[in-house]
């Protein structure tokens, strides 16, 4: 009894060590779980104020007019689903929605396959389908946040709700763009390349292409297009096309230097597509996120969140109407994500500045690092 007893009150003290630390190894550290609630707070916003605008006015966004495209392809045929005035005839149906009126310039322009994955949906009610269509996109913007952020709980919990409550996605949500399938399917892409089944990360890649291809010629076609007198040697929009080529030519030359590095490449790729890009709607920078997860490979360094931080603010400026900060920064993101991998331990021009001891961030951890 006495051994027993003595047993016992050697045991004591470890319970409330263990009560202790039990939470303390399943909660994510304050620089982590500060955001994850003011991202919450803001989708929990933004969920309200995108349930109110459907409940008002279910046909005032761009999914109406992928919606006709599937009504009018099944109706007539799937010619027809290009043809403004079979849409401007179905569009009848949601009386007056704002100015945006079916149009040469207003039209489905997408590749078909959206508008035959739409076209599932049609015989439920629309504002059913909006709402089916909206959550679709967010499971599959979670899915491929887990994919990159498999192994923390918490860096996907981050980067899923941060991602949603940022400007450029939850104005894609509002106006119902497939922008969050698409990048997501860019995301499973680079999950497939990455364990060597590249197979199926072409037909990935390939889906993702035949949703939204993007309609680059606009910006040759519409007069409103035009660069600055001071930079327009050949005229505004040659200068602008010629720009542009450059900032191709310098994406494809950082993925080249960055080539033993898939999630680097890819993440060029992606912001070179957007600062090559002649026609962007502020939805498109939802790429820009998504690239922003694949620098992050668990060594994010105080340049990282520097370079992080004014993207952010870069990219909610839009939302009040100021739109040059993100032009600006565009191609200075291009140029930091070439140079990271170049710089690091030896040019990086914040080194003297990076905290000593434990990584600043080190419940990032994704799926699968990479050097």
């Amino acid at each position: 009894m006495a051994t027993a007893m003595i047993s016992l009150a050697l045991r004591r003290p470890s319970l409330p060590q263990a009560v202790r630390r039990g939470p303390s190894n399943r909660l994510p550290p304050l620089r982590i779980a500060i955001p994850i609630v003011v991202a919450a707070w803001a989708v929990l916003f933004e969920a309200w104020r995108f349930v109110g605008t459907v409940s008002t006015q279910p046909g005032n966004n761009d999914f109406r007019v992928f919606y006709l495209a599937a009504e009018a392809g099944a109706t007539w045929g799937w010619p027809h689903m290009y043809d403004p005035s079979k849409l401007e005839l179905l569009n009848q149906t949601f009386g007056v929605v704002g100015s945006a009126n079916i149009a040469p310039l207003y039209t489905y322009l997408n590749p078909p396959l959206l508008a035959w994955l739409i076209a599932i949906m049609t015989p439920l009610p629309f504002s059913l389908d909006l709402y089916l269509w909206t959550g679709l996109n967010v499971a599959a913007i979670a899915v491929a946040s887990g994919l990159v952020f498999g192994r923390s709980r918490s860096a996907w919990t981050l980067a899923f709700l941060s991602s949603l409550a940022l400007w450029p996605a939850a104005f894609a949500i509002e106006r119902g763009q497939p922008e969050l399938l698409l990048y997501a399917l860019v995301v499973a892409s680079w999950w497939c390349a990455q364990r060597g089944h590249q197979r199926w990360a072409g037909v990935l890649l390939g889906l993702a292409s035949c949703i939204n291809a993007g309609v680059m010629a606009w910006a040759a076609s519409d007069p409103s297009f035009t660069a600055a007198p001071l930079l327009s040697p050949f005229g505004p929009r040659a200068s602008l096309l010629v720009g542009q080529a450059v900032f191709a030519a310098i994406a494809l030359i950082g993925v080249w230097l960055n080539r033993r590095s898939l999630r680097v490449a890819l993440a060029i790729g992606i912001v070179g597509t957007l600062t090559s890009a002649v026609h962007l709607h502020e939805y498109d920078y939802v790429g820009l996120v998504v690239s922003a997860w694949l620098a992050i490979d668990g060594s994010m360094s105080l340049d990282d969140i520097v370079w992080i931080g004014t993207g952010i603010v870069s990219g909610q400026l839009p939302a009040i109407g100021i739109r040059a900060a993100i032009l600006i920064w565009l191609p200075l993101s291009l140029g930091f994500l070439i140079m990271r991998g170049r710089w690091r331990g030896r040019l990086n021009p914040l080194a003297a500045f990076h905290p000593r001891g434990p990584n600043m961030t080190a419940s990032f951890r994704s799926g699968q690092s990479e050097s």
